[in-house]
C-alpha cells in the first residue's frame, strides 16, 4: 500500500501498520527509513531480513521527545546536545537494565526527529526503529519510484513524501565517550 504523505489518513494508516507489527517505509528528517515498533521483536527481525543486515549492527530508535529517553536509558541527555534536539542527531546512551531488546546490547541509539509528520506518527505509534531504507552497504535511495520498485512487495506500507533532494544521514554522537562517530546533518 502506497500513501502520499499529504493524504488525510496516511499517518493514521502508517501508525496502525506499525502498532499491528508491520513494517513501513517512511520519509524521515534525514532519509527514507524502514519503520517498525521498537518493542516488536518480530517486526524488527523482518527489517533485518529485508535490509540483509547483520544482527550485530543495531538499529536506531526514533522517539517523540527527550522525555522518552527514560524508557531506554537512565543517563540524561548531555547538556551540549540539548540545543540540537530535536533534530538530525542520533545519540548513543547506555541501555537501562529494565529494557531487553534483541537488536541492541549495552547501548542504544536514539533520535528525536524535527519533522511534523514524524512527531505525529510517533505520537500514535510509539518509539520506532528506523534504519535507512536501502540494502546493507548499498547507497541511499532518494527516489520514491525506486523504493516502490524494490520494496513494495516486502513492506506493508510506503509513505510517499516525494524524492529526497538533499539526502544526508544524521550525526551520530556517543554520549558515553563524548565523541562524534559520524558527522552528518548536524554539526557537533
Amino acid at each position: 500500500m502506497i500513501r502520499p504523505i499529504a493524504e488525510r489518513t496516511a499517518i493514521a494508516d502508517c501508525a496502525r501498520v506499525i502498532r499491528d507489527g508491520g513494517v513501513a517505509i517512511i520519509p524521515t528528517d534525514t532519509v527514507y527509513g524502514f519503520a517498525a515498533d521498537a518493542f516488536n521483536e518480530n517486526a524488527v527481525e523482518r527489517i533485518y531480513r529485508i535490509k540483509g543486515r547483520e544482527k550485530n549492527k543495531p538499529f536506531l530508535v526514533l522517539i517523540p521527545d527527550t522525555a522518552a529517553i527514560g524508557r531506554f536509558s537512565d543517563m540524561p541527555l548531555p547538556e551540549e546536545l540539548r540545543a540540537k534536539v530535536p533534530g538530525a542527531i542520533t545519540f548513543i546512551l547506555p541501555l537501562t537494565e529494565r529494557v531487553s531488546l534483541s537488536y541492541v546490547s549495552g547501548t542504544i541509539a536514539l533520535r528525536v526527529p524535527d519533522d511534523a509528520f514524524l512527531r505525529e506518527l510517533l505520537a500514535l505509534s510509539g518509539p520506532i526503529v528506523a534504519p535507512s531504507a536501502n540494502g546493507a552497504g548499498a547507497p541511499l535511495i532518494t527516489s520514491v519510484r525506486e523504493l516502490v520498485k524494490r520494496y513494495e512487495e516486502k513492506v506493508d506500507i510506503i509513505i510517499d513524501g516525494g524524492d529526497i533532494v538533499d539526502a544526508a544521514p544524521s550525526t551520530i554522537y556517543d554520549c558515553i565517550g563524548k565523541r562524534v562517530l559520524r558527522q552528518g546533518k548536524v554539526r557537533v
